[in-house]
Formats: C-alpha cells, sequence, structure tokens
C-alpha cells in the first residue's frame, strides 16, 4: 500500500495547489493587460484629468486651474521621453529632469510641479491614486499653482501596453524675459537653512528623488481626507498588487516537504517507487519548486510614482 500523501487523491489535490500558486498571477496579468488594451481613451483625456483636479480643489475651496498649451507641451514631452528610454520616474536613466521639459516648452516658471501615473485604465482611478498619495495631493492643492497642462499616451512599456498620464502645474514669472540656471541639486549635500524665513523658503530633502517644496513664508495646512470617489487603492496608488511573496513561497517549501516525506516513507517501507507514483510525485515537486525558488514575480496593475512627487518653487527658476 502506497502513503497516502501519494494516492491519485491526494495528488489532484497536490497538483490543484500548485497550478493555483502557478498559473492565478499569470492570469491576473493577462486581465490586467486586456484590460488596458481595451480601455476607452475616448472618455481618458487630458481634460477629464484636469476636470477631476479642479474638482478636488472646488472642495477645498481653492481657485481652479488653468490649461495651458505649454504645460501641456511639456507634459507630453515627458511621456514620449519616459516611453522611448523606458523609465518611470520624475529624473530620466540619463539624467534629465522636470526642469528640462518646463525649458524646452518655454514655460518660465515662478512655481511647478509634476505629477505622474501608469497603467490606470481610466482617469477616475488615476485620479483615486494621486489623491490618496500625500506628495502627489499637495501638488494638485497648491496654492501656489494657477494653471495646469495634462497629457495622456498610449504606448508600450516594458513590452506591455501602457497607459501614462502626465500632470504639470505651474505658476509663471512675472517677467519671463529674465532667464537664469537653476543649479542642480546634489544628493549628498545638505543645503543650509536660511535663519529667518523671508518670501520664497527653499527646502531639499537629500536621497528623495532631489524632491525640492517650496511654501511663501508659512505653508497653508490643508485637511488630511480628500472627498474622492471609491476605489481600490492604498497610500501609495498602487492597485492589484499580485506577487509571489513569502508566504506563498513557504506554503510551497511546505508541500514538498510533505510530498518528499511521503516518497522516503514509501522507499523505506518496501524498498520500490513504482513508476507511475514517481512520475506524479516528480511534476509536483517540479510546480512547487517554480513557486519557491523561482515565484511568478510580480504584476502592479497601477501606480504612481514610488518617490515622491517632484516640485520645485523659486523665484528666478526658469
Amino acid at each position: 500500500m502506497s502513503p497516502y500523501g501519494l494516492s491519485y487523491r491526494a495528488s489532484a489535490l497536490y497538483f490543484i495547489f500548485a497550478l493555483s500558486l502557478t498559473v492565478v498571477p499569470v492570469y491576473m496579468r493577462v486581465s490586467e493587460l486586456a484590460t488596458l488594451a481595451n480601455s476607452d481613451l475616448t472618455s481618458f483625456t487630458s481634460r477629464s484629468v484636469i476636470d477631476l483636479a479642479n474638482s478636488a480643489r472646488f472642495a477645498y475651496g481653492l481657485a481652479p486651474l488653468e490649461e495651458n498649451s505649454k504645460l501641456a507641451s511639456a507634459a507630453e514631452q515627458k511621456i514620449e521621453d519616459m516611453f522611448a528610454n523606458q523609465y518611470f520616474a520624475h529624473f530620466s536613466p540619463q539624467g534629465k529632469s522636470p526642469w528640462d521639459f518646463f525649458r524646452a516648452s518655454g514655460y518660465y516658471y515662478y512655481a511647478a510641479g509634476e505629477n505622474l501615473a501608469i497603467d490606470f485604465a481610466t482617469a477616475e482611478s488615476a485620479h483615486v491614486a494621486l489623491m490618496n498619495s500625500s506628495a502627489h495631493r499637495e501638488n494638485i492643492l497648491n496654492t501656489l499653482y494657477d494653471e495646469i497642462g495634462v497629457a495622456v499616451k498610449y504606448g508600450t512599456f516594458n513590452g506591455r501596453p501602457s497607459i501614462i498620464v502626465a500632470q504639470y502645474f505651474g505658476k509663471k514669472r512675472a517677467v519671463a524675459a529674465v532667464q537664469s540656471e537653476v543649479p542642480p541639486v546634489a544628493e549628498s549635500v545638505e543645503p543650509a537653512e536660511p535663519a529667518e524665513p523671508e518670501g520664497i523658503l527653499v527646502s531639499v530633502t537629500a536621497n528623495n528623488e532631489n524632491r525640492v517644496a517650496a511654501a511663501i513664508d508659512e505653508p497653508e495646512v490643508l485637511p488630511e481626507n480628500v472627498p474622492v470617489s471609491s476605489a481600490e487603492s492604498n497610500g501609495n496608488g498602487v492597485l492589484a498588487v499580485i506577487t509571489a511573496d513569502s508566504s506563498a513561497k513557504a506554503a510551497a517549501l511546505f508541500a514538498m516537504l510533505l510530498l518528499l516525506l511521503s516518497v522516503l516513507f514509501l522507499i523505506t517501507r518496501t524498498g520500490t517507487m513504482p513508476f507511475a507514483i514517481g512520475a506524479r510525485a516528480l511534476v509536483l515537486l517540479i510546480m512547487f519548486a517554480y513557486v519557491a525558488f523561482t515565484g511568478v514575480g510580480e504584476t502592479r496593475a497601477a501606480k504612481v510614482t514610488p518617490d515622491s512627487a517632484f516640485t520645485v518653487s523659486n523665484s528666478v527658476g526658469n
């Protein structure tokens, strides 16, 4: 008699469990790509993104942002650069910063900021994720800004269909003719803070994607909770994360251990291993080993930039 752990019924249960650990995340990934490929881009437009941002500002009693074609051009150039160089971040692998895109579009800013989101199938879900991220929400509700430009573009990112959204915020300089370069911020350098705040305060947080925040004298304190439509999202704006984490790998290792114990029990008791039983055990061990040691990877249906939202404000910025 063979151990129950190697019976046809037990092998069928093992197989279903192993197949679930292996196939379900793949199915989720395929479903996500199909959702993006079939999404209705006619309703996912820059206009809808702007309207949602202004509705959030209205809820806080803030003035709406006016659409600016130069900011929209800068946002479009940024998305094209991300698709061309296959990155999703505020700073490109070639060292391009948002400053470069503001400058290329001819927008001379007193204050400016950038929000990015990828792989959301609707404008509403992207807006919820941005508002649920405190740094990105700061950009949308920042009282320094009075203009906005948005681009929504469809393309291929890491070999899969993707939608990228770029929100560019700004406030024009009073005198655009004066141009001056903003010196690059070194991550390892801590800037000295002024003893007494006067006018524009510029603070730099090192090793945080060179995030530069600014305010006039004292920044306005905004409410914590934002009235937005409901959607599945966490504080980082990440939706539908499927991952072969440590618990799944531990379950696969435990199943492998049970199978090996059953095999050892059969061999020590009978001294033989029937071919059918050995073949079933080998297939199951290979499936569980794939999950335990290789894993199925991670699938993110949608996300905003993992780093803080990029903002910069400087009275002589270009």
